[in-house]
């Protein structure tokens, strides 16, 4: 352990020296313990020191900043790296800008006391990184550093570059990032948890590091990066832990719901077992049911009742890791209870299962594969709504939607909307509230009043209720649905219980667009008050969707007095500050298009043009 460390504080983007700081009398955990219950290792010695320093202030710079120092050399004794004795390492970190506010690397945790790798058994090991600000952390196996170019046989700082160490070839076997330590599964690291496994093939002593990216909305804002050498060991090993009895395939009929229970035992019986399933299909976490805890029973901290078909099962030791990983002493028993929605009808769904032991090396692993397969049976659903409307711009119509379950009287039915172009949403007319979950319209089809029971309205805009399902919308036609023409109105029909087949029904609307003509402009107005010709304006009948219009009145000695952009434009005699022109001639330039007339062959807009220019006269 050296007594000192030189520390340099870099700018990330010129490797400039901001500052380098000298650290002395580390804290020093001597001859670390490690080992489990089953097995110690004999000649393992490690030795861990910490270097603090005082406050050091640093300025703010948008590129951020990195730590660096190094100590040469590495132990001589290293397995994986060429000529270890005489290859330094480097010990670096980035940092973001302080302006970007207060910032804490990742931190490490305790020095595990597994920190060792077992010949020929695949080993888990997690170096419980935190970050104290909630930052995203990921993970990432890279090559460990040398010492820096500059100064390649030397203690303390300097800037990059850092080269990598250069791998070691060795009896036929080349090590490299991607074979660190040999054997017949490489070491890895999950992304995401930062979990490490690896299975040497040989004892020896490996060298490897761990570097974790430091993420804040979506942004990478550091990274650290862990130097490590673990020995690879001939280890005792206990036998995997196992599964109790568990089908290969479940059968479940859709809306019946399923419970079923999974157990991971240890052999050797009091162990230390993780459980991990996995599915990219079913819901683990929505259909996990956790067990109840006992508070404070001897016979244990946490039960299951009727499990497995038996009595209470209680339950030593159970903790949710996180990252769907479950601890356990002994056993580890789950429970899913699930309920398959009707969308799931013929589906299989796959769920993997894997448990090992770190009772001795954390190698002693057993999986299995159980698949879940939804069956069903379907009656039939009539769907009603009006197969074509017609409409036009500025019409207010309403049209009602109708679905009913011929045969299922107590099952919850769903009218869906399934097309894009209409706002069902904002169109929707929710049914009048008769208080709990009881709704009704009054004179729907025809009819008198019609009654929802058990009413709801989804996020995805559907509609459900037993057995009837009204549904009504209204819409008043705008320019948006003039420009789309035609708009195919599509719906759904399903039940809840999935033993009704999904019916399908819409309607066609087609929307004509709004037709219109436009008079001679008059050359004389007369804004008095008398409401008779008060203002200069387009006479006419306009298109407000397709209409564009620019007019400018300039008076007598060339002064702009209004403009406009409005097809419905009307000027008051008024100049722009409001004020009333005097009366006498003024000069019109009018340019667009004011209402349209449409070939009765081809459907083709044509719109009335208006291009003109012309004096007006004003008479108060």
């Amino acid at each position: 352990m050296p007594s000192s460390l030189t520390v340099g504080i870099y700018r990330l983007d010129t490797d400039v020296l901001l500052s380098s700081h000298t650290l002395t009398t580390p804290t020093v955990t001597a001859n670390l313990p490690f080992g489990d219950s089953c097995y110690t290792p004999a000649s393992l010695c490690v030795d861990r020191g910490v270097f603090t320093s005082i406050t050091i202030n640093i300025p703010d710079h948008a590129a951020g900043y990195y730590i660096q120092t190094q100590l040469y050399a590495r132990n001589n004794t290293i397995t994986n790296i060429l000529s270890p004795g005489d290859t330094g390492m480097s010990f670096y970190a980035e940092m973001p800008d302080p302006a970007s506010g207060i910032n804490n690397s990742p931190e490490f945790g305790p020095y595990p006391a597994d920190a060792y790798l077992c010949v020929g058994f695949t080993k888990y090991f997690d170096f419980g990184v935190t970050d104290a600000d909630g930052d995203s952390l990921s993970y990432e196996l890279v090559d460990p550093l040398a010492c820096a170019s500059a100064a390649s046989a030397a203690n303390g700082t300097y800037p990059k570059p850092y080269p990598p160490i250069t791998w070691k070839l060795i009896s036929g076997t080349t090590y490299s990032l991607a074979n660190i330590c040999g054997g017949t599964t490489p070491m890895v690291v999950d992304p995401v948890t930062g979990i490490i496994n690896a299975s040497p093939a040989n004892i020896g002593k490996y060298a490897f590091a761990l570097k974790v990216h430091e993420w804040r909305g979506g942004v990478k804002i550091g990274e650290t990066t862990l130097d490590i050498q673990y020995e690879g060991l001939a280890c005792t090993v206990d036998s995997p832990p196992l599964f109790t009895a568990l089908d290969d395939t479940i059968t479940v009929i859709a809306e019946d719901q399923i419970c079923f229970d999974i157990m991971s035992y240890d052999n050797d019986g009091a162990d230390t077992i993780y459980l991990t399933p996995v599915s990219s299909e079913f819901d683990l976490v929505g259909n996990f049911v956790p067990p109840t805890a006992s508070g404070g029973s001897p016979s244990g901290d946490f039960y299951y009742l009727d499990y497995m078909g038996d009595d209470t099962l209680w339950i030593p030791h159970f903790l949710d890791i996180g990252a769907g990983v479950y601890e356990g002493i002994g056993i580890i028993p789950l429970r899913y209870c699930w309920e398959p929605p009707c969308e799931s009808v013929d589906s299989v769904f796959g769920l993997d299962l894997t448990t090992y032991s770190l009772g001795c090396s954390g190698s002693d692993t057993t999986v299995k594969h159980v698949e879940i397969a939804v069956v069903n049976i379907v009656p039939p659903i009539l769907l009603s709504i009006p197969d074509t409307m017609n409409v036009t711009f500025n019409d207010s119509i309403c049209f009602e939607v109708y679905a009913r379950d011929t045969i299922n009287t107590q099952d919850t039915l769903f009218i869906e909307p399934t097309s894009t172009l209409f706002n069902f949403a904002g169109n929707y007319i929710s049914p009048v509230s008769a208080g709990g979950d009881s709704a009704y319209y009054l004179d729907f089809m025809g009819l008198d009043t019609i009654w929802m029971h058990n009413y709801v309205y989804t996020s995805n805009l559907a509609v459900g209720a037993v057995q009837d399902v009204p549904l009504k919308y209204c819409w008043k036609v705008g320019c948006g649905d003039v420009f789309i023409e035609d708009i195919d109105l599509q719906f759904m029909a399903y039940s809840t219980k999935c033993n009704s087949d999904t019916t399908y029904n819409g309607s066609a609307i087609h929307i004509d667009p709004p037709e219109g003509f436009v008079h001679p402009v008059a050359n004389v107005f007369t804004p008095n008050g008398d409401l008779k010709n008060d203002y200069f304006e387009l006479e006419g009948i306009s298109d407000p969707c397709y209409d564009t219009i620019y007019v400018e009145i300039y008076n007598r000695w060339g002064l702009k007095v209004f403009e406009s952009t409005d097809p419905e434009f009307k000027w008051d005699g008024k100049n722009k500050r409001g004020q009333d022109c005097a009366e006498g001639v003024f000069f019109v330039l009018i340019q667009g298009t004011y209402g349209s007339e449409y070939d009765p062959t081809t459907g083709l807009r044509i719109p009335n043009v208006v291009d003109d220019q012309f004096h007006l006269s004003l008479f108060r």
